[in-house]
């Protein structure tokens, strides 16, 4: 327990050279009833006027993708990763009943065989894969069904993240 978020970690991570026991070991499992991922980082935002919002957008956001960290600069392995999130907050997105089944590939794939939750409203199911394999060009093949979302609840969440 951290704050108000509370949750358990399970994971095998295998440094050895024998890559039959890499493969089958390495795992990451996250199970937790609440996560306040804001209390965490102690994420506090500043006000901003609509026409500052809009003009930095234009310029800053630009040269922070360009500097941001880049998980696909780093070396990959063969690993599974489980997902049991009843709450989680992240700024103003409210996500529930997050449940996910992703594998890592050596190649720098991640898949996403299942992603499960339910967001503005309604429910949102995903399966695909993110390919890493080159850092400068990432690309997603995405399988996604939304059902009974709040449009209006989406937007003001998309527009909070952007």
């Amino acid at each position: 327990k951290i704050g108000r978020t509370v949750f358990d970690l399970d994971m095998n991570y295998y440094l050895g050279k024998d890559e039959s026991i890499k493969k089958r070991d390495n795992y990451l499992g996250l199970k937790a009833n609440y996560i306040d991922y804001d209390q965490l980082f102690s994420f506090n935002p500043a006000p901003k006027t609509a026409s500052v919002a809009s003009e930095e957008k234009k310029t800053d956001d630009v040269k922070e993708h360009a500097e941001a960290f880049n998980l696909y600069e780093l070396p990959f392995t063969d690993m599974k990763f489980d997902l049991d999130i009843a709450h989680f907050i992240y700024h103003r997105i409210d996500l529930q009943k997050i449940k996910a089944k992703l594998r890592s590939t050596p190649d720098h794939y991640i898949h996403i065989d299942t992603l499960n939750m339910n967001a503005a409203g309604g429910s949102f199911h995903l399966s695909g894969y993110f390919n890493g394999s080159d850092p400068k060009h990432i690309y997603m093949k995405p399988n996604l069904v939304a059902k009974n979302v709040d449009i209006d609840k989406l937007l003001f969440t998309l527009d909070k993240i952007i």
